[in-house]
């Protein structure tokens, strides 16, 4: 067997030989003491670095709206039983190399800009160079989460019927945010669009009513929502459609409400007019059971007798007139029509 007395080191070889190349010669002397020698020549090889290690293996992610560059997740080292200036650190292909593109290295420096909620853990391949001799190594860094602020605030029903009581739900609001299992709370505030903050509340998640909603008013309804995440806000402006909605009228007139007594029938007594916000059509006027009804009629907007009226049998008769819109709606009002006493020509009675 042959045997090195010491060590042998490639960076500092014993003896002379060149190129770390050992040259010994071994005599052979048989039994019978006859002699042979052999020249042998032993290459001692360099055994370079023996693994790679990284000052840190977590990274926090970087957030979504954060510093576009890179961060740097930790400093490459290596084992070696040399001694040596002169390690390259690259990304190599091979077991383990899944996330390579999403880090670089510069120096000893292994750097990246890494998602939680896409990468919860990267896996890099790291390889080591001393001049012709490399090492390469699995490395598994964690990436720990960092609360990011939501981007959307959405609202199941942007919808609200006009008049709808105070505390209508008008719809469920939700908003969107990469991270998950946070508490979330939504309140109006002040800010670009918050026109008609005050026409509603929040309770929860939900959005309802909490004034007068009209549509010839407010035909949309500008809001401003603020969401936060327990620990980021984030606000949006929405618009909620008021739909319209058929109202019935509120009140009728007459513009004249006497006659005089004997004018002949079909005498317009006044002009009929109605209150109504005019959203279903054309009004229509008819009577409504009254207690004199049939002693006038309705043409278009007109009031007209229907009959010959006495004042000293009859001073005023009571009708009632109903409107409609066009709708399902209605209302009636009772009017009195007073009869107007003229002078008559005496009656000459012959004896």
């Amino acid at each position: 067997m042959l045997t090195f007395l010491a060590a042998p080191d490639f960076e500092n070889p014993i003896g002379t030989g060149a190129n770390n190349d050992y040259t010994v010669t071994v005599v052979a002397t048989s039994t019978s003491g006859i002699e042979d020698n052999q020249s042998i020549t032993v290459n001692i090889a360099n055994i370079g670095p023996t693994d790679v290690a990284l000052s840190s293996n977590t990274v926090a992610e970087v957030p979504d709206g954060g510093l576009p560059l890179p961060l740097t997740i930790g400093t490459l080292s290596n084992t070696d039983a040399d001694t040596s200036s002169n390690y390259t650190y690259t990304l190599v292909s091979g077991t383990g190399d899944t996330d390579n593109s999403m880090v670089s290295i510069t120096g000893t420096t292994l750097k990246g800009a890494i998602n939680f909620e896409t990468n919860p853990t990267l896996s890099v391949r790291v390889e080591v160079s001393d001049d012709n001799i490399s090492f390469a190594k699995a490395m598994v860094i964690t990436v720990t989460d960092v609360n990011e602020a939501p981007t959307d605030i959405a609202l199941s029903s942007n919808t609200v019927a006009e008049n709808s009581a105070t505390g209508t739900a008008i719809g469920t609001l939700s908003n969107t945010d990469v991270d998950t299992g946070n508490t979330y709370t939504y309140s109006l505030v002040s800010g670009t669009g918050d026109t008609d903050n005050t026409l509603v509340s929040i309770s929860g998640t939900t959005l309802k009513v909490a004034g007068a909603i009209d549509f010839e008013t407010n035909p949309t309804l500008e809001i401003r929502v603020n969401v936060n995440d327990g620990v980021n806000d984030f606000f949006e402006a929405m618009v909620v459609n008021v739909t319209d909605v058929n109202t019935a009228p509120t009140g009728i007139a007459l513009s004249n409400s006497d006659v005089d007594e004997e004018v002949a029938v079909g005498t317009v007594v006044g002009t009929i007019s109605a209150t109504d916000d005019g959203e279903d059509g054309t009004l229509s006027y008819s009577f409504d059971g009254g207690t004199d009804d049939v002693s006038f009629t309705i043409d278009g907007t007109s009031l007209k007798t229907d009959s010959s009226f006495d004042f000293e049998t009859k001073a005023s008769y009571s009708i009632d007139i109903k409107v409609n819109d066009g709708g399902a709606t209605e209302f009636t009002k009772t009017f009195t029509i007073t009869i107007n006493d003229t002078v008559e020509d005496p009656i000459i009675t012959m004896c």
